[in-house]
Order: C-alpha cells, then structure tokens, then sequence
C-alpha cells in the first residue's frame, strides 16, 4: 500500500480506558416506571463505577465525592479522574459511560411518554463518552451531546464522543445514524464511520474506522502495528515513550485510497476500542483489544462485492467468509461489517465478522443504478437522493455518501427544529449549481454547494446556475 510522507508527530496527552470497565455494563437497565413516576422520568440513575468519580449541584462550585447509587437531575454535572469511569442510566433505558478525565454536565432531562417527548440533552467539556442511545416512539425525541467543537444528535444508535481539546471532537458511530454540527452545517454519519468536528469549521467527510493492537515493528513517519502501516502525523495523539518492539493500542481511520491514518497510539493495549456496545438479540457486545485474543486489527466498510467465502469492502479489503471465520449476522451486498483480524504467536489467524448495518440491495437490476444519500463536500446540510452507476459507488461511500434514499435516514421529522432552520445563500456564501453525478449525468439536479467545493463539482462535469436554466440540464429535481 502507498503511504504518503507527511510531517513529524507531535505526542499529546490522550487518556486510557481500563479493560474491567468493559464488565460494568453486562446488566441492562430497563427504564422507568410510569406512575408519579414520571418523577423519575427527571433523573438519572448513576451506575456501575470505578476510581475517583466526583459530582456537583447545578450552579455550585463544590465536587462531592460519588457515594454509592445516586440521582442527577437536570443541572448535576459529573466528573471521572484518570484511571477512574462510571454509567449513567436514563429513565428511557439508554446509557452513557463517562471514561477517564472526563467531566459532562445533564443540561435538560426529560423523559415522558404521556407529553410525547424524550429531551436529553448532555454537555460535555472534556474526555471521552460513550452512548448507547435506545429507540423511543415519542414526537419530540433528541439525545444531544455539545462538546466545545460541536454537537452529535441521534434518535437512537450508539456512537462515541472524544475531546481531548477544545478545537477537535472525534464521533465514531456503531449503529444508527448520528448528525454531527460544528461550524453551522450538520453531517450525518452512519455505522463503522468517524468525523472530525472543528470548532467553526464545517465537518469534513466521514471515514470508515480501524483501531486494534499489537506489536509496532516500525517507526517514523509511517508506523508498522501488527503488520499494517499506518500514517502517523501531526493530528496524531500519541500516549507515553513508545519505541520499536513495544505493544501499542492504535484508533484510526481509512482515507479514501485505503490508506490507514492512526488517530490515536497509546501503550495501554488492553484500552477497549473507540466504538461503543451495541445491543443484539439482548446481549451486549463489545469490541476490545483482549490479551488472549493476540495481535489484532479491526476495522470497518461495506461490502460492494460478494464472492465465493469473501467480501469485497469499499477500499478493495477482501474479507474472509469461510467456514472458518467467525460471523454474526448476515453478510450482503452493501451491508456494513466490522472485521477483526487476530493473529496468535504461532502465526494463525482467526476472523470474526460483525454485521453493524444491514443493507438492501439498492441496485436497480434494469438499469444497474444504485440509490445513494449523496452529501455534497462543503455543503452537508444539503444532502439528497440521487441514483449512480454502478462503478460510481465506491467512490460516494469513501467521501461520506451512504447507500439508500436520504428521506429514510437523514432527512427525519424527528430531529430537533434547530436542524431544519433555512439558510440564507447569499449571507453564507452558498452557489447554485447543476450538479450532474458521476456515472449517471441523466440524473442531472440543483443544489447549493458553499464556494469552497465549487471548482471540484466544476471539474467532474457540474455547471454554475440551476439545471433548468438553459445550461443543458433536465430542470430542476
């Protein structure tokens, strides 16, 4: 694989996870009962803890050491030490786990069902949390985490949120469909997928995850763990005095021509992944780099190809489906899949699957066109359908385009009415163009992209002005 020469890496603090955190969370709380007990609908229940774990009361300056079970309200705020992380359970059932040097404060909680609404909205100053967010059949229903960097919103899936600084969140999804906001425009990212949120800027394009541990067999401004390179440049955080030969944990991601950009390096190799537990036929399952299990990667795609015992992902990964590999769920074309790849000391190699999405097949077998969400580079808030040739698919996934129609995941009624506020062209510096897709130009449509990505869309065959004004387009769609 190609690498590009980048510049040095800086080391930044970053914090660890302990791998008994990972037993904490074996018991599932079942929401609340429904009498006055809608009482209980205003509070959350702290759970399962280890370390130094501190509260304090809304508007108060004075941490109180956490004794035992007990209630936070709106307004509480809660922190871990290093080497310390705690559950929260919501009177809806869905949970939060606050990792080390974290602290998060419960700006609104309110969970109803007889008023039709479930709010929870979370703000977190620093660290790292994870989410498992579970489905509500409610008209108003937001879990909202505001960071320095940005905001992450969902109606029900699992992601987790990083923030080691105030400049840049990481939010890596599991399941479900997160929208992520930073710089006024909201992203959607899908399962097995990361984004980067900068204060201020808009986010860029999701990419699909890889983490894992092992041996690091070289270094510099490529570094070898467990036999897959991996850029590492200044965006990287790198945990302690890490030198060759040393057993390391690694969290990344793929850039669109398959290279692996580590986001993280830390010398705790037993640190649980950056993807959260998700819920399946009851159980919970968790990723996490476990001593026994040797050295190991993982990391996500979806499948554009299906062949005898393999799947083909978007950056041309071939997964092994033999007899031998360890599969939960069922593996089709355009599914979503988390492979992990262990390897022991005598050199075999074990491979288990995980289904995070299932997918239809969304080609039409006519025409051999595929429905895809595009998100417009520069523009997310103006994400939309549109059909591609077959050939064009895998390059809309790598940019942050998901498969299937955007009307059934991102464009929801029941996203907060801070989403759907009309923006004003011309105060944004948003430009109208005839966007023609690769691959199917028939499908020729307008859209509104901000200056900055214009000259790419006027590269690939799109023109200035609405597509039903004389420039050789259809008419507007």
């Amino acid at each position: 694989m190609d690498n590009k020469v980048l510049t040095q890496m800086t080391q930044k603090k970053a914090v660890v996870f302990p791998l008994i955190l990972l037993l904490a969370a074996l018991l599932w709380a079942t929401g609340c009962a429904a009498d006055e007990a809608s009482a209980g609908s205003h509070v959350a229940l702290v759970g399962e803890s280890q370390g130094s774990v501190e509260w304090r009361e809304p508007d108060g300056n004075e941490w109180q050491p956490l004794n035992g079970e007990q209630e936070l309200a709106q307004g509480h705020a809660i922190r871990t030490a290093a080497d310390s992380h705690v559950w929260l359970t919501f009177p809806d059932g869905s949970k939060t786990l606050l990792g080390p040097d974290t602290e998060l404060t419960i700006v609104e909680l309110h969970v109803d069902e007889n008023e039709d609404r479930r709010l929870i909205r979370l703000e977190q100053v620093r660290g790292e949390s994870r989410h498992i967010v579970l489905q509500q059949d409610v008209a108003q229903n937001v879990y909202e985490v505001r960071t320095p960097a940005g905001v992450s919103s969902t109606a029900e899936g699992a992601f987790a949120v990083s923030a080691h600084d105030e400049a840049e969140t990481r939010v890596a999804v599991t399941s479900g469909l997160v929208r992520c906001d930073s710089g006024g425009e909201a992203y959607p990212v899908t399962a097995g997928k990361m984004v980067s949120l900068r204060a201020g800027e808009t986010p860029q394009a999701a990419a699909f995850l890889v983490y894992g541990q092992g041996q690091v067999t070289e270094m510099g401004q490529v570094w070898v763990i467990s036999g897959r390179p991996f850029v590492v440049d200044n965006g990287a955080i790198v945990s302690g005095d890490v030198t060759l030969g040393d057993r390391v944990y690694v969290e990344g991601h793929v850039q669109e021509d398959g290279t692996l950009v580590a986001d993280l390096i830390t010398l705790d190799h037993t640190r649980p992944a950056l993807v959260v537990p998700r819920e399946q036929d009851d159980d919970l399952i968790f990723v996490s780099s476990d001593d026994d299990a040797g050295e190991c990667v993982t990391h996500t795609g979806t499948v554009t190809r299906l062949e005898d015992n393999a799947a083909i992902l978007h950056d041309g990964t071939v997964v092994n489906l033999s007899e031998a590999a360890d599969v939960d769920g069922e593996v089709a074309l355009y599914s979503v899949i988390m492979v992990t790849t262990c390897f022991d000391d005598e050199g075999g190699e074990t491979v288990r699957v995980v289904v995070l999405e299932e997918a239809g097949d969304p080609i039409d077998e006519d025409t051999q066109q595929v429905t895809v969400c595009h998100v417009p580079p520069g523009n997310p808030a103006n994400a939309h359908t549109i059909t591609i040739g077959r050939p064009a698919v895998d390059a809309h996934l790598a940019h942050g385009d998901f498969l299937g129609p955007c009307d059934e995941a991102w464009e929801k009624d029941d996203w907060d009415d801070e989403w759907d506020e009309d923006v004003d062209d011309a105060a944004s510096g948003q430009v109208t163009i005839c966007h023609r897709p690769p691959g199917n130009p028939a499908n020729a449509h307008t859209i509104t992209v901000g200056e900055p990505a214009v000259d790419a869309h006027l590269a690939h065959g799109d023109t200035l002005g609405p597509c039903g004004n004389g420039n050789g387009g259809p008419g507007n769609k």
